[in-house]
């Protein structure tokens, strides 16, 4: 631009003419600002156990990217009420029992998933060991059954309800420990189901006999 100004100058010198030079007239600049994006909603937002003690450590599962209006049912609603977790007043805890052993709560799949993949060692454990299968396990030994069954379930209970995260383990990541205990629930239940199938061909051909 100004070197185009500069040659019409020097031609109108050279012509005897006398450039009048046209003002710059500045335009005005309409800057258009992004607006910006709404922040992303809440992980699992909410005050129930879920949203305290599982969806902050649940990184790549993506359970927790629902808010828990979505997935909550009538009944959870109810057993996260505050009438039914008086026990966070009379023992000072942070998450009430009622809340975080529904169904869609902190304690239950946790649990599950940890009695699963002892079940799973166990059960192969002692069938290799004993020859005795799952159902001949159970009968044989009921109450340490049951006692390790409660035990894990108080071991998983005890750090929610007093509103500790899940942080994983030495041997587990947070969500490592979910996807092999979802692996281990598949797996117990395929030992009960060939133990039951393999048992009823069993008496059929006892029968048959």
């Amino acid at each position: 631009m100004q070197q185009s100004l500069v040659a019409q100058q020097q031609l109108a010198v050279l012509s005897g003419r006398s450039v009048t030079r046209r003002p710059v007239v500045s335009r005005p600049r309409h800057v258009v600002r992004m607006a910006k994006e709404d922040e992303k909603p809440e992980t699992s937002s909410g005050t129930d156990s879920y949203a305290k003690i599982e969806a902050p450590v649940r990184d790549t599962i993506p359970d927790g990217a629902r808010p828990v209006s979505e997935r909550d049912t009538e009944s959870g609603q109810l057993l996260r009420s505050k009438e039914f977790n008086r026990d966070t007043e009379v023992f000072g805890t942070e998450i009430g029992v009622a809340d975080a052993m529904r169904f869609m709560g902190a304690i239950p799949e946790v649990a599950n998933c940890r009695l699963s993949m002892l079940g799973v060692l166990l059960a192969i454990g002692f069938e290799l060991g004993t020859g005795k299968n799952v159902f001949e396990q159970v009968q044989s030994w009921p109450w340490p059954t049951v006692a390790v069954f409660f035990l894990i379930t108080i071991a998983t209970a005890v750090p929610v309800l007093k509103g500790v995260p899940r942080r994983g383990n030495g041997f587990f990541k947070s969500d490592a420990e979910i996807i092999n205990g979802r692996f281990a629930m598949i797996g117990f239940a395929f030992i009960v189901f060939s133990t039951a199938l393999k048992e009823n061909k069993e008496e059929a051909c006892i029968h048959g006999s």
